[in-house]
């Protein structure tokens, strides 16, 4: 249970993407699915996760500063 906690802090889904950096969830999936995107940490049922640093990094790279939230999890 602590672990998934602590990966949940450090992993994002699309939902988390488009809270981060203000767009709809379909803008988020438009987003990651770019060549430019950080590749997915892990691929689950539910769909993609990325390491949430990689996507903070890749959002103030394009312009796109994340949003101040606080970690899902």
């Amino acid at each position: 249970m602590i672990a998934t906690m602590i990966l949940g802090s450090r992993l994002v889904g699309t939902h988390e993407i488009a809270v981060m950096f203000g767009v709809s969830r379909q803008r988020a999936q438009q987003i990651a699915a770019g060549k430019d995107f950080p590749k997915p940490y892990d691929v689950l049922h539910m769909g993609k996760v990325w390491r949430r640093k990689a996507v903070e990094q890749w959002g103030r790279e394009h312009g796109r500063t994340p949003a101040d939230t606080p970690p899902v999890g």
